[in-house]
């Protein structure tokens, strides 16, 4: 069963994102940064905590290498989005304007292929899936509003960042319905698979937010280690009280 909440509220967070993006001037990129430091922690510890037990609770063949296979289809999708994912700001003069659609395609695909297992139909712990409902919205409001940001440094008009933005909001939606479409009961076997696929480009995206959000000396500043702090905390609390 789709849930059709969670997708909504990620879909009008991103929304919003984009929205509060558009409406500001933004000058640094420095609270983006630690946002992203939060969200990429959340992530990183729903991973371990919930994502990797889920995956590995059912005795399946070569589901690490699946794993691994996520970490690898995430290194693809940067080639074309450029790392937007994670913070990077790309200004471009108007007449590179071409190069955001490649972006808009990393990013989508990238939002396709998270929205995979939330058709609902494999996870075993509703929790499992309430906390990955969770680290996608923490992900995608930073990631709205640095795409956002990125257009209008781009100088392309409100329309077409209203375009973009509502079709790269829609990628996880658009693939939750295709998970459900794919994985009818028959096929519902590869759930842990696509699942363990999803869980790579977690990590994947995770560990670079975290490795990204240091100083170039690789040493965190004390607002940058309490959003971490706070993003692990935070899933810890979620775990022990569900």
């Amino acid at each position: 069963m789709i849930h059709w909440l969670g997708l909504s509220s990620i879909f009008f967070t991103a929304i919003f994102s984009g929205w509060v993006a558009y409406r500001l001037q933004i000058k640094s990129t420095y609270w983006i940064r630690i946002s992203l430091g939060f969200s990429g922690a959340y992530l990183l510890s729903v991973c371990i905590l919930h994502l990797l037990p889920e995956v590995f609770e059912v005795e399946l063949k070569y589901l690490s290498f699946f794993v691994l296979g996520g970490f690898f289809i995430q290194l693809i999708i940067e080639y074309f989005s450029k790392g937007l994912e994670h913070g990077h700001i790309h200004g471009y003069h108007s007449h590179q304007q071409s190069k955001i659609y490649t972006i808009m395609i990393g990013v989508s695909l990238h939002g396709l292929i998270e929205g995979l297992p939330l058709s609902g139909t494999g996870f075993k712990s509703s929790e499992t899936l309430q906390n990955m409902y969770l680290g996608i919205i923490l992900h995608h409001i930073p990631s709205a509003f640095v795409l956002v940001t990125m257009l209008k440094n781009t100088h392309f008009p409100a329309r077409k960042i209203t375009f973009i933005l509502v079709l790269t909001s829609l990628s996880v939606p658009m693939g939750a319905i295709i998970g459900k479409i794919l994985l009818t009961q028959a096929m519902s076997v590869y759930f842990n698979y696509i699942l363990a696929v999803v869980v790579g480009v977690f990590l994947h995206l995770s560990t670079t937010i975290l490795f990204e959000s240091a100083e170039p000396d690789h040493q965190y500043r004390f607002r940058k280690f309490v959003a971490v702090s706070l993003g692990i905390l935070l899933a810890c609390l979620i775990s022990l009280i569900g």
